[in-house]
């Protein structure tokens, strides 16, 4: 039995994302080149508490009689535990701070449709992507650094906006296919992509 503020509220959500989107197309001779870059700017503001106006909750074991000899099983009940005023979790909690997180976004990709025979299309590409470490605008947050056993204070002792998260810009993704045609109207395709960190 619970009374009070449901959970995780109150919840108060701000987003805006800014993108430039722009994908070219160039066929020349059998080949047919695709080019492509996303970018993307996210600035996410939220404010969310895990029990603003407070919460208590009861449980029937406060009331439960099984600790008495020859008393039967699952005697207790939650309400009567509220009547009683016996609570077993009583909640009220506080976010100070409407935190500005601020992160980019980046992709870019090359690919070919080659048309190698009348019979035989190969498409093969790379595409990279990165998603910056999130920060906030007044280094309002921290990270616990396993190998120090500290909490990293973003802006503060050397450490940066991010709180110690490091980049990673390694994320690549290569594609290979393959279309062929063995009868006039039967066509054979097959292909795969990969995603690995180089």
């Amino acid at each position: 039995l619970g009374v009070g503020q449901t959970r995780s509220l109150p919840l108060y959500r701000r987003e805006n994302t800014f993108q430039e989107l722009d994908n070219v197309v160039w066929v020349k001779g059998n080949h047919t080149f695709k080019f492509g870059i996303d970018v993307r700017r996210r600035q996410l503001t939220i404010y969310q508490t895990n029990a603003g106006n407070g919460r208590f909750n009861f449980s029937a074991a406060l009331t439960d009689a099984r600790s008495t000899p020859g008393a039967a099983s699952k005697t207790g009940d939650s309400m009567a535990s509220f009547m009683l005023g016996y609570g077993t979790q009583i909640t009220h909690d506080y976010t100070f701070q409407f935190p500005g997180i601020r992160m980019n976004e980046y992709g870019t990709y090359a690919a070919d449709d080659w048309r190698v025979t009348q019979k035989l299309t190969l498409n093969y590409g790379l595409r990279w992507d990165y998603f910056s470490p999130p920060d906030e605008v007044l280094n309002r947050w921290s990270n616990l650094n396993v190998a120090t056993g500290k909490m990293d204070i973003a802006g503060r002792n050397g450490v940066g906006v991010t709180a110690g998260v490091q980049p990673f810009k390694k994320d690549f993704g290569p594609r290979f296919g393959f279309a062929y045609n063995v009868l006039q109207n039967t066509v054979v395709q097959g292909g795969f992509g990969l995603f690995f960190n180089a």
